[in-house]
């Protein structure tokens, strides 16, 4: 049977295909609180995360969030944190040095948080 799963090489043809599709986009990540009405900065790339693993570790789709270039920036800086929920896609950033918890990584996934179990 023949493997149908895309390489690495599609995935790389995708990317730069969307990066083109971006002239519209604005970013998805968090810029401030929710009281404040802060617009949106036009994005300058994806953030990918591969989803849906099963069994056999193939993942079966590819989340790609358009991100500002302070964000991507942010996503490079050791002393921030990214926690971002794929169930309802929101985002928050986190100041590691000003965090209770010592967390090594730059970017948490999570499947649910707080506001989409409240759903």
């Amino acid at each position: 049977m023949e493997d149908i799963r895309p390489s690495v090489l599609d995935d790389n043809i995708n990317n730069f295909i969307d990066r083109l599709s971006l002239e519209n986009e604005t970013c998805c990540l968090k810029h401030g609180p929710k009281e404040m009405e802060i617009k949106a900065p036009p994005a300058v790339d994806f953030l990918c995360q591969h989803l849906g693993f099963k069994d056999d570790n193939v993942a079966t789709e590819l989340l790609r969030i358009p991100i500002c270039k302070e964000c991507a920036e942010a996503l490079l800086n050791p002393e921030w944190l990214l926690v971002y929920c794929v169930g309802c896609n929101s985002s928050q950033w986190i100041f590691k040095p000003k965090a209770y918890n010592k967390v090594t990584e730059g970017i948490i996934w999570l499947d649910e948080c707080p506001e989409c179990k409240e759903i």
